[in-house]
This record gives C-alpha cells, sequence and structure tokens, in this order.
C-alpha cells in the first residue's frame, strides 16, 4: 500500500459549461480525506454516507483545470490512473455529481 494523500471532495454540487465553454462546479460542499489513494472510494463512502452508485465522479490534479476532469468510471482505469496521480502528486480533487439520469431526468 502506499501513503496518504490529501483528497479535496467537491459535493452535492452540479456541473455547469457556458456558452464559451468554461466549466464551473457551482454549489456544494467541500470535503477533506486523507487516504491511501487504493482506499480512497470506500473511505469517501464511509465518511460521506451517501451511494457512489447514484452520483458521476471525476478527477483532477490541484495544479489542473475544471476542463481536465477526468471520469472515474465502473471499470479499473479510471480509478487506476486516479491512484498513480495521487501517489505522485499526494493531492487529488474528487467532484462528485449526483446521476440525474438514476432519477429520471436527462443530463
Amino acid at each position: 500500500m502506499s501513503s496518504d494523500a490529501s483528497f479535496q471532495i467537491y459535493h452535492n454540487g452540479k456541473f455547469n459549461v457556458s456558452g464559451s465553454g468554461v466549466v464551473t462546479y457551482d454549489g456544494g460542499e467541500i470535503h477533506k480525506l486523507d487516504s491511501q489513494p487504493e482506499s480512497m472510494l470506500e473511505n469517501l463512502v464511509d465518511s460521506l454516507k451517501l451511494s457512489l452508485s447514484e452520483h458521476r465522479i471525476w478527477f483532477k490534479l490541484p495544479f489542473e483545470s475544471l476542463s481536465d476532469l477526468k471520469m472515474i468510471c465502473n471499470g479499473t482505469d479510471g480509478v487506476e490512473r486516479m491512484c498513480i496521480a495521487a501517489n505522485y502528486t499526494k493531492a487529488v480533487d474528487i467532484f462528485l455529481e449526483k446521476n440525474m439520469e438514476k432519477e429520471g431526468g436527462g443530463v
């Protein structure tokens, strides 16, 4: 296992893209989580008491912009990329957005 990294978890907000293509994450809260990267998702569920199946999850490094977001998918590719990045940088920003398709709405 690797050493802990710091994760800034942005949740309960919503992504918006302006007409000029600028991405923002509006509303929500920020939660700080120190965790081994390989255990981050499990620790996130435990600390925020939420179901990840109801959310879309993205990550970026602190020096990247929101337009550089990478999706963490159901498969392992996104999680592995996030773990590798966290092990090098020791800091990752995680963004959660409620999956509106699960609620019957469209995105």
